[in-house]
């Protein structure tokens, strides 16, 4: 491989979110693979759209998501770590 694929490469994968490791913030709340135990929704199986439109509206701080911690925690996250956190879950 040159040094211009190598390059190309690198850069593919460093506009590609993590999404496993963005995850294991949930965790602590929503539980290993997104199983929660206790009275936070579990997000393991979440419809996609539904999550995603969840997220936007705890970054967003619009409606009843401002009533948790998620907006706070929503706020540090790009469009494609959103993204890619509903794709995940």
């Amino acid at each position: 491989m040159n040094s211009s694929s190598k390059r190309f490469v690198s850069a593919a994968l460093a506009a590609a979110p993590d999404a496993e490791g963005l995850a294991d913030a949930c965790t602590s709340c929503h539980g290993i693979g997104g199983h929660s135990q206790g009275y936070i929704p579990s997000l393991a199986g979440a419809d996609r759209a539904t999550l995603l439109r969840e997220l936007q509206a705890f970054r967003a701080q619009t409606g009843p998501a401002t009533t948790t911690i998620m907006n706070r925690i929503a706020r540090a996250y790009t469009d494609a770590e959103l993204e890619a956190l509903a794709d995940y879950h």
